[in-house]
């Protein structure tokens, strides 16, 4: 414990007389004992200044503490805080600090394309800058018919093709403003082939011509993709297919 000394000297009053007179007082000494603030004034110092404050998402328990940690340190010597005081006030702006949050200064997707089949599934996943930013993700798509994103997780969403789409559908994740895309490509991934008729009757040398036409998942459209035919028989002897 530093120990600070305030002397009040009152001078001798002397009467004018040929007798001497006795001072009528001696050296008076006022003492004050004030607690160490070392430690306060470091953490004081590793405050962030405040014209960072705003990168921040709550900064109202470091405004608090900053304050009272400000009054301490200026008036410590007139105040006499005591020492479990000042101790408490430097654990304080310490957690106050430690405990700051960031807003999410940039953002970035471990995927910036895909390629994704009708009624498939994907995972995206949101990386912020800094790490320990603590702004949500937000997740949107420019055709939600087409493909939806559903956030999964903090940082995660899962990306669905409902649909075929011949553009390429947008995925967006924001946070504090800041944004990342993915571009996702739908396929429609063949599904069946259908001829132009269930069933045919021929008589001997008889020959009728069929087509086929191929179908993706999505049966709206045609399947992505080239699609090559491969004609068989089951019995060649009765009936062939060229």
């Amino acid at each position: 414990m530093k120990k600070r000394v305030l002397s009040l000297v009152l001078c001798g009053i002397m009467l004018l007389s040929s007798v001497p007179v006795t001072p009528l007082a001696d050296i008076f000494t006022i003492e004050a004992y004030a607690g160490d603030i070392t430690e306060l004034e470091k953490v004081y110092e590793s405050v962030p200044d405040k014209s960072q404050w705003g990168n921040y998402i709550d900064t109202s328990l470091l405004e608090a503490y900053y304050k009272q940690a400000k009054n301490i340190i200026d008036w410590n010597w007139i105040r006499d805080y005591s020492q479990a005081e000042i101790d408490q006030a430097a654990e304080d702006l310490r957690k106050a600090i430690n405990n700051l949050v960031p807003h999410t200064q940039s953002i970035s997707l471990d995927k910036s394309a895909v390629s994704v089949d009708v009624n498939k599934t994907v995972v995206l996943t949101a990386m912020l800058g800094p790490e320990n930013a603590g702004d949500p993700v937000t997740w949107s798509s420019n055709n939600s018919a087409c493909v939806s994103v559903e956030k999964t997780d903090t940082l995660e969403a899962v990306v669905t093709v409902k649909k075929y789409t011949p553009s390429k559908v947008t995925v967006t994740a924001t946070s504090n403003g800041k944004t990342a895309v993915c571009h996702v490509t739908t396929l429609n991934p063949l599904s069946s082939v259908k001829l132009s008729g269930d069933s045919l009757t021929l008589f001997e040398d008889q020959s009728k011509a069929l087509s086929a036409s191929a179908l993706g998942v999505d049966s709206s459209a045609t399947p992505t993709g080239d699609v090559f035919y491969t004609w068989t028989s089951t019995n060649t002897a009765v009936a062939s297919v060229d």
